[in-house]
């Protein structure tokens, strides 16, 4: 039990180490960052799953579940709170954006968006890619309300390797794990 629960440390601890510049703002590789003179507000770390759903016998992408803890947070302590959760809205909005953060502080606030660039994780096919997003809709006023930009990089996990690639039965979840660092922008 003592190894599993050392390797499962291990694990999520090279997920929180992210390259960072003097004002904590990750660096990004070019493919994924934002636009010039956007500005960052914050990043955060989401510990959960991407789901893939049996369809025509192959598991295809259906959503992510997961929560975000601060950046600052050890996700696999039981005593350090989420401060968040993302997830897919069921239906695109009217931007055409699904994939959503909803931070839980006061005030709550959310945003959606759309994928502008996706780029393979540089560690490797087993590992989601890292995305660049741009902002489609926003709901309430804390932190998220000007979010122009969020960018997952630090991708650990998640993708369907190792699920069968045929013959799997009509509606059945898959849930794989993953961690990954989103980090998110404003424009000046």
């Amino acid at each position: 039990m003592f190894t599993k629960l050392a390797i499962l440390f291990a694990f999520l601890g090279t997920a929180i180490a992210a390259p960072t510049g003097a004002s904590g703002e990750p660096t990004l590789p070019t493919q994924v960052a934002p636009l010039a003179g956007s500005v960052y507000i914050t990043s955060v770390h989401a510990v959960g799953t991407q789901n893939y759903v049996c369809t025509n016998g192959t598991f295809v992408f259906s959503r992510p579940e997961a929560k975000l803890y601060a950046t600052e947070a050890r996700p696999y302590a039981k005593c350090i709170p989420t401060v968040g959760i993302h997830y897919f809205l069921d239906t695109a909005d009217v931007g055409g954006g699904r994939a959503t953060w909803e931070f839980t502080d006061a005030p709550t606030s959310v945003v959606t968006v759309k994928t502008l660039v996706s780029l393979p994780s540089p560690d490797g096919v087993a590992n989601i890619p890292w995305l660049l997003t741009n902002a489609t809709s926003h709901k309430g006023t804390g932190v998220l309300s000007n979010v122009q930009y969020v960018v997952r990089h630090n991708t650990k996990a998640g993708t369907a390797a190792g699920l069968p690639t045929s013959g799997c039965t009509a509606g059945a979840v898959a849930k794989q794990p993953y961690t990954a660092t989103y980090s998110y922008y404003s424009i000046a």
